[in-house]
């Protein structure tokens, strides 16, 4: 057999040639290419569907994805991102040991800052200490003369109101001497000459303030010595009278201090500022004080008629429904009074039971005076009126 025909039994027994492959590789290309470019197509039209529905799906579900996504992001995160995230977020934050370093630092600083004003305003601040102390014993004094009725020391109550009259202007006196101040000019609501500084103003307002305070106490102990009646009526009578005393003592301490912010406020400079703040303030202090004569005037009120002091005067029939037995005296009632939650006890030992605290003594229900605040004990505030 020749050579050249069994080379071409033996290529086609070997399978078609390149060039007999290569049209139906290309028809293979092209049928897989349209069929990537139709899969493509759908691809995008599914997704813009998918678009197009997420869009129209309920606010309130697209927020419940976001707060879903937001909460496995925040699980994925790790420690290291969270602690740092936590040092950023705390960076601006002021730390307790940062504020005792930083008062460690400027003690030394502060403490001479505190020796200048010591120096500057320590007759006033002497003043108010030794007025104050002197003022806590006088409280401690009348309430106790107060709670022994009938038994209390005239002689004693006396001794109070003359050693605090002749505190009052022996201090006044000193205070000119020492620092040429004159407190008497305050004291009658006389604008002062010269108020230089805002902590000038306020230790003068707290020093005439204390004195003033102690000129109540001193009128205090006077109406206790002088007061004089019938055991039952005397309770009522004095716990009014207390009341009505502290009330004015407070009405004409609120007026003490204002001469002396006015005249502070207006030695600012400028013209418009200072009265603005002058004028502010005074329409601020007249509120105040027209509130407190209302408590004046209802304090005289109660210390003028003969009605009970706290609650009503109570009928036979109400305290024969009770039994005519007090609850603190264990006795029958003597002038039964009625209080506001109903309970009934005798006019004296309720009095007296009032001068301790200011509730029921069965219910604990708070009681008033008449839509008053007692003052029947004879004490006086300790806390200085600034403003």
């Amino acid at each position: 057999m020749p050579l050249d025909s069994i080379a071409v039994r033996a290529a086609s027994s070997e399978g078609p040639s390149e060039q007999t492959l290569e049209p139906a590789r290309q028809l293979l290309d092209a049928g897989s290419a349209s069929e990537s470019e139709a899969s493509s197509s759908e691809g995008s039209s599914s997704h813009s569907l998918s678009l197009s529905t997420a869009h129209a799906r309920p606010s309130s579900h697209r927020q419940a994805d976001q707060i879903q996504l937001s909460g496995s992001e925040t699980r994925e995160a790790s420690p290291a991102a969270s602690a740092e995230r936590h040092r950023i977020e705390a960076s601006g934050a002021i730390d307790l040991r940062d504020i005792a370093v930083w008062l460690e630092k400027s003690f030394p600083y502060l403490a001479l800052l505190f020796i200048i004003f010591l120096r500057e305003h320590w007759l006033g601040i002497l003043v108010f200490g030794c007025m104050t102390t002197n003022l806590k014993a006088a409280n401690v004094f009348l309430r106790e003369q107060v709670m022994l009725k009938e038994r209390r020391s005239s002689t004693r109550l006396w001794t109070m109101a003359l050693v605090f009259g002749i505190q009052f202007p022996a201090v006044v006196t000193t205070v000119k001497t020492l620092s040429s101040q004159d407190l008497w000019p305050s004291f009658i609501f006389l604008i002062p000459a010269s108020v230089p500084t805002a902590w000038h103003a306020v230790v003068s307002a707290i020093a005439i303030d204390t004195l003033a305070r102690c000129i109540g106490c001193a009128v205090k102990a006077a109406v206790l010595a002088l007061h004089r009646a019938t055991p039952d009526e005397a309770l009522r009578r004095r716990s009014s009278l207390l009341t009505l005393l502290e009330h004015v003592l407070l009405c004409y301490r609120l007026l003490l201090t204002s001469p002396i912010w006015v005249r502070y406020f207006l030695s600012m400079p400028g013209s418009f500022i200072p009265m603005s703040m002058a004028g502010f303030y005074f329409a601020c202090k007249m509120h105040l004080v027209y509130n407190q004569m209302g408590m004046i005037f209802a304090a005289a009120g109660v210390a003028c008629q003969s009605e009970a002091l706290f609650g009503k005067y109570a009928s036979s029939d109400e305290v024969m429904e009770v039994g005519n037995s007090c609850a603190i005296c264990q006795e029958n009632m003597e002038q039964p009074v009625k209080l506001s939650c109903n309970h009934i006890f005798c006019n004296g030992c309720i009095l007296e039971w009032f001068e301790r605290e200011c509730t029921c003594p069965m219910c604990r229900a708070e009681i008033k005076p008449k839509g008053l605040t007692s003052h029947s004990d004879g004490t006086t505030g300790l806390l200085p009126q600034i403003f």
